[in-house]
């Protein structure tokens, strides 16, 4: 808790707030990351910023921060079938009381368990203070932070390749120690991992193909672990040039 000698006007306007929106009792439903302030009560969520918070399958741990002038309390709500448990200590949950003259800057750390479901897990956290609510969102996703190749529409992370194409590259951020791992290398001995292991961090591992002489497409599966959650990479390298049947091969007589 830190004692100053601010109203909440003055303290907004030492922060030199973009925006300040005034909230009256008919619009005190559920906000995320918003602020309220009538010059004698100040609450911000500072952090996550609004919209809530989108969680990789392999994060373990997060939090919320605010200030507040006001006494506060916390809830945990789920709005989905597949919820992420939250590890909160108690007395975060029980919240805390302000006296008049100070505020308190305060964050709150949580823990939960990576994602190894087919499925988005989420969970709201309610802070109410002065009677208002604030909510914020935590989406936790079943896909590592992949940033090449992009996610399509569909989910799914593809490379693609030209037949003549023999390096390329992917690029991911792990919250964990991690594992890359080509699916049955003994079917796709023309792809070459430089790299199939690491600690936690963003981290870039060039691949060695081979060219494709053949006649058709080829498909290599790639897998991507840490903290027990994995996604899959495809990666496919394009056909060669097909031969013209009209060309014959026949030894000149």
């Amino acid at each position: 808790m830190k004692d100053v000698s601010l109203s909440a006007n003055q303290y907004k306007s030492q922060k030199k707030m973009k925006k300040v929106f005034m909230l009256v009792a008919s619009a005190a439903l559920m906000f995320s990351s918003c602020i309220e302030n009538d010059g004698t009560h100040y609450t911000e969520i500072l952090y996550p910023s609004e919209g809530g918070k989108v969680l990789y399958a392999d994060q373990t741990n997060d939090s919320l921060k605010f200030i507040t002038f006001d006494p506060w309390s916390l809830d945990t709500i789920y709005r989905f079938t597949s919820k992420l448990w939250l590890n909160l200590d108690p007395s975060d949950l029980a919240g805390g009381d302000v006296p008049s003259g100070y505020y308190v800057n305060k964050t709150i750390k949580f823990t939960f368990e990576p994602n190894t479901s087919d499925t988005i897990k989420a969970v709201s956290l309610v802070l109410t203070s002065n009677n208002y609510k604030f909510e914020s969102m935590f989406y936790q996703v079943n896909y590592l932070n992949i940033d090449r190749p992009v996610m399509d529409k569909n989910y799914n992370f593809e490379l693609t390749d030209s037949a003549t194409t023999t390096r390329d590259s992917i690029s991911f951020v792990t919250y964990g120690d991690w594992n890359l791992e080509v699916i049955n290398p003994e079917t796709t001995d023309w792809i070459t991992l430089t790299k199939n292991n690491g600690s936690k961090g963003t981290h870039t591992v060039p691949l060695k193909l081979k060219e494709n002489e053949s006649e058709a497409a080829r498909l290599a599966t790639l897998k991507l672990t840490s903290n027990g959650a994995s996604t899959q990479i495809l990666v496919k390298q394009m056909a060669g040039k097909k031969i013209n049947p009209l060309i014959k091969n026949d030894p000149v007589s």
